[in-house]
């Protein structure tokens, strides 16, 4: 459970970096710093969760590591709906 919930957080990050070079590249004329903000922010808080995900996986603490996913996904979850 713990190594899926590793992949999830990164999924998330890979996701919301994607967002930006998709609002980057593919629509331009939309491409602002108040539009990519929101993405970026849920990135840094991705790769925050992420980190401490690994972490504590390697410090062999599993039951942390499926709770700092929920609650990174419960964050990016917040984020979703309150900044966009």
């Amino acid at each position: 459970m713990a190594q899926i919930a590793v992949a999830a957080q990164f999924a998330a990050l890979i996701r919301y970096l994607g967002e930006y070079f998709r609002l980057e590249y593919l629509v331009p004329r939309e491409f602002s710093p108040a539009r990519v903000e929101p993405f970026l922010v849920g990135a840094l808080v991705s790769a925050v969760g992420g980190f401490l995900g690994v972490l504590f996986y390697f410090g062999e603490n599993y039951r942390t590591t499926v709770a700092i996913a929920l609650l990174n996904v419960g964050v990016l979850l917040i984020l979703r709906f309150a900044l966009l």
